[in-house]
């Protein structure tokens, strides 16, 4: 199968058999393990057969890795002297992965937001660390902690004991599984967060924001509109209902008072003078009341 046919099938709505994806073989890394794993979701109805050599005889439809070249369209290495390729808005060098990404990704989803949610979650991480690139370092951080990053994981796969092309297949059902995982995520996260946006606007005259269930508001609370909502209330997985303080740089808005910090039941229902108490943090961000009518009255004392 000649490059040229493979381009014509795949951007023309035509079907595709078996698609021959080039990669090296000695040790493998995460951009080219996750590059070869995002065809096999984007193509998933399609036989992907992958070849591992350095050949450069190998008449592959996609080569990741390897070739000396990047065209977009079947050569994907970034190793090159000319290479310069780098994600957008960042200084940071694209690896094979991104180089992927960028060219395939539309076909996981049509919203960008979702797309891009993605990127910035794994592929920009795994393109910077193979780029040899630590963007996330913390210089406040004095101990030598080393997180065991998911590139770090696909790297324990190499092991010198066991079949090389057993483990990068290993490796890339690993990657397939945690991408699946993490679009799955994006997606779920970018529905949540529209119906946020409308629950937050129905209640925005109010300074707390009352919730049928727990949900990851942390991106929303941001937003300016939201600036003055000190409080957002939600039941409690374990009974009850809780309220959590929201921040501002760091600093809570409007903290429970003092003095009920690591209290609960009936003694800090005495000095709330508020029934049902049933916690307040020690650190005044949380509080939980047997109703939500309890639980509002608790916020309003964080205004007295």
């Amino acid at each position: 199968m000649y490059i040229s046919n493979w381009y014509v099938l795949i951007f023309n709505g035509g079907e595709l058999n078996t698609m021959l994806v080039q990669t090296h073989n000695g040790t493998f890394h995460a951009d080219e393990v996750f590059a070869c794993a995002l065809l096999k979701i984007c193509f998933k109805n399609e036989k992907i057969e992958i070849v591992r050599t350095r050949d450069k005889n190998i008449n592959a439809d996609i080569h990741i890795d390897v070739g000396g070249k990047f065209d977009g369209i079947s050569y994907f290495d970034h190793h090159f002297k000319e290479f310069d390729e780098y994600h957008i808005k960042c200084t940071l060098p694209k690896a094979s992965f991104g180089l992927i990404w960028d060219r395939f990704s539309y076909l996981l989803n049509q919203n960008t937001e979702v797309l891009d949610r993605i990127k910035q979650t794994i592929v920009i991480p795994i393109d910077a660390h193979d780029n040899g690139v630590k963007p996330f370092n913390n210089k406040n951080v004095k101990l030598d902690y080393r997180p065991y990053t998911v590139s770090a994981m696909v790297s324990a796969y190499n092991n010198k004991t066991l079949d090389e092309n057993v483990q990068f297949n290993k490796a890339v059902a690993f990657a397939i599984e945690v991408l699946e995982n993490i679009i799955t995520n994006a997606e779920l996260t970018f529905k949540e967060e529209q119906f946020l946006i409308q629950t937050f606007d129905e209640q925005i005259q109010n300074r707390y924001i009352i919730l049928d269930n727990y949900y990851n508001y942390s991106n929303i609370i941001k937003y300016d509109r939201y600036s003055h909502i000190t409080h957002i209330i939600h039941p409690n997985t374990s009974g009850g209902w809780c309220a959590i303080c929201t921040s501002n740089k760091g600093q809570l808005k409007a903290p429970f008072p003092k003095h009920w910090g690591g209290l609960a039941d009936d003694v800090l229902s005495d000095i709330a003078q508020i029934k049902g108490c049933i916690f307040c943090h020690k650190n005044l961000y949380f509080a939980v009341n047997q109703t939500k009518e309890g639980v509002i009255a608790m916020i309003k004392s964080c205004f007295n």
